[in-house]
């Protein structure tokens, strides 16, 4: 009987788990997608220059010699 309790609570504690990882991961993709929509707009190139967290942000990874820019450049050619 003991048995068969513990697997239930570790079967809830897994569900519960598994539910709070799939609601952490839709937040983040939102956001993510928010911070995409947001660099799209015309104020891309404003943002490029302004000096704030945001703007650091986008060149780190989206800016000529980025992050992203030098996987490109070495997946082209390797």
């Amino acid at each position: 009987m003991a048995n068969h309790q513990t697997e239930r609570r570790k079967r809830e504690r897994y569900t519960s788990d598994t539910l709070t990882l799939k609601t952490e991961n839709q937040k983040l993709l939102k956001s993510t997608n928010d911070f995409t929509s947001f660099c799209d707009l015309e104020n891309t190139q404003s943002l490029l220059r302004s000096d704030s967290l945001l703007s650091k942000t986008y060149r780190y990874f989206y800016g000529q010699g980025s992050l992203l820019s030098h996987r490109l450049r070495k997946w082209r050619h390797p």
